[in-house]
């Protein structure tokens, strides 16, 4: 296709320029497209914003004083009009309209005075394209004045208002814009076509959408910038079907968070290729009796909110609310309408497309009189498209709801129904309080939301289900058939200390009191099974002779529903296995037929981390006595936010430790008594510690090869990489032979000062490779350290191995997770990771009961069965018929140990 380009440059050009490449090259050309509603109603405003700018300034200034349209020459302008309106400049390539010139004092070559530009804009707000034109004016002003003006003056908004605008000094950037302008046109062919956000309101929009789709151009994918369409463009990946081809699931990074935002353009790509919806991940959409669906339509520029639309859903009962604002004050009427309507109710979810509606609210608050009742809209607030953004690849080439709606079989009753177009409607009804205005946007908005078909079954339908049901509700705990029946009497009055104690004792019972019983829950583990055991434990209100005290024993009053087995059992499952308490209860239910809540088991985490502190604190301070430690990072999004667990292990033992931060200001103190050797990845944190360091070499290479594949044609950088591969490639060979002895490996040390030896002299052009030489340097004693040490490894993959065991754990539960809880939940991976780098079990470990796993390892192994109650040692009656019946009767001044045997 032949282009007939311009020889001038006009503002219209210059102005299309600022928002498309290709868009400026068609004006070039002469061509038109079809304006849109909304660009007209921009250009109007501009017409309007520019009619009372002139009138304020012809208002303010005599005739004489304000010079109009005129040829712009330094000539002109040493006549010294205050005001230069509608001046034109013209050269070879230019034919520039100034909206406006104003003359301000200063020297320049005109005098004791030059000018600033002036532009009138129709919109509320100045953005970054009228900040560059400014700047583009000025430094053409500045070639007829000899002065750079320093700011400029832009007339906008419907109320006509002056902003002084402070230009740019570093005149670089406006040079090179006016350089590629003018280079356009003698160019001899288009731009390379990138769709922009700003293609909604351009006028030729339908037609670089056709091209784009014909030539299957990257760019179709909404939400990837020029900058990454660009990276993309230098493998060589320049259409959808390319990049469709490279998307490879991963598995996730150990820093990436366990719900990241990211998004797989070529998985994107992908979907549009297949014509299939993929789903990456798990999206979890949280649920609640009452959903309430948002749309809310306003003015971004003006900063008012006009509509409030929504959706109430209340199982099958559907309402629809539209609240209208005829004007800026009524705002705050609508708002507290939208209130009062959602917080009436206790338990609601609030739906929204997109982050307007949480700005929106955001905003209201800071005016609210009541802040309660916004938060509790925030709190319940949920963005779908996050979660479709993160999860969700539709066949579309843009998450639009209009988009993403015609995907699903949905359709508006207003086919050019959008953002924008709804912006000119409200404009239209403003002007003309028109009701067929009002009446498509309320229309709009309260189709925001889809309609899906919902299939239900009631169980209520099928007798044989009812009867399943009616069974298995009937089974419960307290029906089940007793193994050990245990009394519980107390000696002593706890008041005065009298042993003179009236109690309920061979069968006889002290009148006027009545016996107390409880059930107990517990597993009995074999070499061959694993058995329920139901425990019901009895008392009776006790009396002391001397004192006339009444009291229940208090060791009946604080014992546990569920003794240690059974919870060691939940912990394991839990901890190594990673089954949640909702399913630990179903798995109880169905294997033992014990009904234990999902609650009773997220509470076991506490009582047994309290347990086994001591054991890790024991871990702790072997670790940091040894010779090698590595510690890692990851984080981790709380209820409240977000922290950081830190992983510090060794061959043997592992630590996991919680920070709200990842601020490392902590090692200092931690780490002040270690003297071995620490291995770390890169982050800064880590070099603060006085100790010698090895640093995580893969991590290093992931890099190197990162860099690589970004920068193909570098030769400076594979002048780096490549001596840096051989060199580590002959030590991991020595490794493999004689393993990480210092001996074998002191001799490659010449090898590594030869290598650093040009880096430390030489610059390169290369910004990769300058940024790669200057990181070699400044960790040059710190990458291999474990030359000069025996047993350091030369990576970090003790630390991220662990690391790994908590992100799998991390990917079920984050965001549900408390700080408290987190805490008690690492303290006991913290030994089960020990456990299975040492080779043992973490289920036998929990039910020996013992808090040292040193000195359960050092036990000798044999088959026996796990004791799993031994609290009673005296006061045993056996019957001649089962379940047997144990007599207990111990002071309440036992000691600690005996607590956690209860349960």
């Amino acid at each position: 296709m032949g282009w007939v380009v311009a020889t001038k440059i006009t503002r219209e050009v210059l102005e299309a320029y600022l928002y498309c490449k290709t868009k400026a090259h068609l004006k070039l050309a002469g061509q038109q497209g079809n304006v849109s509603d909304y660009q007209a109603l921009l250009v109007a405003n501009r017409q309007e914003v520019s009619q009372q700018a002139i009138a304020k300034i012809l208002a303010g200034h005599p005739e004489g004083e304000v010079a109009r349209d005129i040829i712009l020459t330094a000539a002109t302008l040493r006549e010294r009009p205050s005001f230069v309106l509608n001046a034109t400049l013209e050269d070879d390539l230019l034919s520039l309209i100034f909206d406006g010139l104003k003359r301000v004092d200063g020297p320049s070559k005109l005098g004791e005075f030059h000018y600033v530009p002036m532009l009138f804009h129709e919109g509320q707000r100045v953005g970054k394209e009228q900040r560059l034109r400014l700047e583009i004016y000025g430094l053409l002003l500045s070639r007829l004045q000899g002065q750079m003006p320093s700011s400029g003056i832009i007339w906008h908004g419907r109320e006509c208002r002056t902003t002084k605008v402070r230009l740019n000094g570093d005149l670089r950037k406006t040079e090179r814009v006016l350089r590629e302008v003018k280079e356009m046109v003698n160019a001899q062919s288009p731009p390379k076509l990138i769709l922009n956000d700003h293609c909604q309101i351009c006028e030729f929009r339908q037609r670089c959408h056709e091209q784009a789709v014909q030539e299957d151009d990257i760019s179709l994918l909404r939400g990837m910038g020029e900058k990454e369409i660009k990276r993309f463009a230098r493998k060589g990946i320049l259409t959808v079907t390319q990049l469709a081809h490279t998307f490879r699931p991963r598995r996730r990074g150990k820093r990436t968070p366990p719900k990241s935002n990211r998004r797989y353009h070529a998985l994107h790509a992908l979907a549009l290729r297949d014509k299939r919806v993929y789903v990456f991940g798990t999206p979890q959409l949280p649920d609640a009796p009452i959903q309430v669906y948002l749309d809310i339509e306003g003015h971004p520029e003006q900063g008012f909110d006009y509509l409030v639309g929504m959706i109430l859903v209340e199982g099958e009962n559907e309402q629809r609310f539209s609240f209208w604002a005829d004007n800026r004050d009524d705002e705050d009427r609508i708002f507290e309408q939208f209130l009062a309507t959602v917080t009436q109710y206790q338990d609601f979810r609030v739906f929204a497309y997109g982050g307007y509606e949480r700005a929106f609210l955001m905003r209201m608050k800071k005016r609210a009189k009541r802040k309660a009742p916004v938060d509790r809209v925030l709190k319940a607030l949920v963005n779908t498209l996050s979660l479709v953004y993160s999860h969700v690849y539709f066949p579309t080439y843009s998450n639009g709801l209009k988009d993403v709606g015609a995907c699903l079989g949905s359709s508006w009753t207003e086919p050019s129904a959008s953002g924008v177009q709804s912006l000119v409607w409200r404009m239209r009804w403003e002007a003309t309080h028109a009701a067929e205005w009002k009446q498509k946007l309320i229309t709009i908005n309260q189709c925001g939301r889809f309609d899906y078909q919902r299939q239900r079954v009631y169980v209520r339908t099928s007798k044989m289900l009812k009867r399943s049901q009616k069974k298995s509700r009937s089974r419960r705990s307290d029906k089940l058939r007793i193994s050990q029946r245990v009394q519980i009497n107390s000696r002593k009055c706890p008041s005065c200390g009298s042993a003179e104690l009236i109690h309920w004792a061979k069968g006889k019972q002290v009148t006027g009191f009545s016996t107390k019983h409880k059930r107990a829950f517990d597993l009995v583990f074999t070499s061959g099974m694993i058995k329920r055991k139901v425990i019901e434990c009895r008392t009776a209100v006790h009396q002391c002779l001397t004192c006339s005290h009444t009291f229940i024993p208090e060791r009946y009053q604080r014992l546990a529903k569920h003794f240690h087995g059974l919870m060691s059992w939940a912990i394991y499952q839990h901890v190594a296995h990673r089954i949640s308490p909702n399913t630990l209860a179903e798995m109880l239910k169905n294997f033992f037929g014990l009904s234990v809540c999902g609650q009773s088991i997220d509470r076991f985490t506490p009582v047994m981390a309290f347990y086994y502190r001591a054991c890790y604190k024991t871990l702790f301070d072997k670790i940091l006595s040894g010779e090698v430690l590595h510690v890692d990072e990851t984080e981790v999004r709380l209820r409240t936010g977000k922290g950081y667990v830190w992983v510090f292990t060794t061959s043997e033992e592992v630590i996991y430790m919680f920070r709200p931060t990842r601020e490392g200001d902590f090692l200092l103190d931690l780490l002040k008594n270690f003297h071995g050797v620490l291995v770390t990845d890169f982050y800064s944190a880590y070099d603060s510690v006085d100790c010698p360091q090895q640093k995580c070499l893969i991590h290093l290479m992931r890099d190197m090869n990162q860099e690589l594949l970004n920068n193909p044609f570098d030769e400076e950088l594979q002048a780096i990489t490549g001596p840096f591969g051989g060199l580590l490639l002959k030590i991991v060979e020595t490794i493999d032979q004689h393993g990480l002895k210092r001996p074998y490996l002191e001799k490659h040390e010449p090898e590594v000062a030869e290598f650093f030896k040009p880096l430390m002299t030489q610059s390169c052009r290369s910004e990769a490779a300058e940024t790669l030489r200057v990181r070699l340097v400044k960790y040059q004693d710190k990458l291999f350290t474990f030359l000069r040490h025996d047993g350091v490894p030369w990576n970090n993959n003790n630390a991220e191995n662990a690391i790994r065991q908590f992100a799998y754990y991390r990917e079920v539960a984050a965001g549900r997770l408390k700080e408290d809880r987190l805490r008690d939940y690492l303290l006991l991976l913290s030994i089960s990771q020990t456990c299975r780098y040492r080779g043992v079990s973490f289920l036998k470990f929990l039910l020996s009961r013992e808090r040292d796993i040193d000195a359960f390892c050092e036990k000798p192994r044999r088959r026996r069965r796990f004791p799993i109650i031994e609290v009673y040692p005296k006061g045993i009656e056996r019957t001649d018929s089962r379940p047997r019946t144990t007599t207990v009767s111990k002071p309440e001044s036992q000691g600690q140990e005996e607590k956690l045997a209860d349960g």
